[in-house]
Parts: structure tokens; sequence; C-alpha cells
């Protein structure tokens, strides 16, 4: 999931981890180096993201968070 093309794991500024398509993150967003402005999907508000690597994550964190995301 690191690539630029694809999924990618982010993090808000809340610290909300999921999963977000190219797509939201490329039309939906307002980009600032290599963070962005966009709406949470966890809590619905405009928060700044940036991009969370997964192997600084547990397993389980990843795994939970492709099973919240359909696979």
């Amino acid at each position: 999931m690191e690539g630029i093309i694809g999924k990618r794991i982010l993090r808000c500024s809340d610290g909300h981890l999921f999963i977000s398509s190219e797509s939201s993150r490329l039309l939906l967003s307002l980009h600032f180096g290599s963070r962005r402005l966009m709406k949470c999907p966890v809590d619905g508000r405009l928060r700044m993201m940036s991009n969370v690597e997964s192997k600084d994550l547990p397993e389980s964190e990843v795994l939970r968070l492709i099973a919240e995301n359909g696979g």
C-alpha cells in the first residue's frame, strides 16, 4: 500500500487511521507538501492527513484496516 497509485493508509491529525483511495486523495483534498487537508471518514471533520507506512504499524492493525475497507 505504499505506492503513489492505489490505496494508502492515512492518519488524520486526531489520530484516526483509515485506508484512502487514490481518487479521494487526488480529487477531494488540498495538498500541502506531503500532507493533505481532507475529510476524515471516521468523524467527518476536515483534518490534516499524513501517510502511514504499513511497516510502521502492527500487523494486526494493518489487517484490521484491510478488513474494515472490504478486503
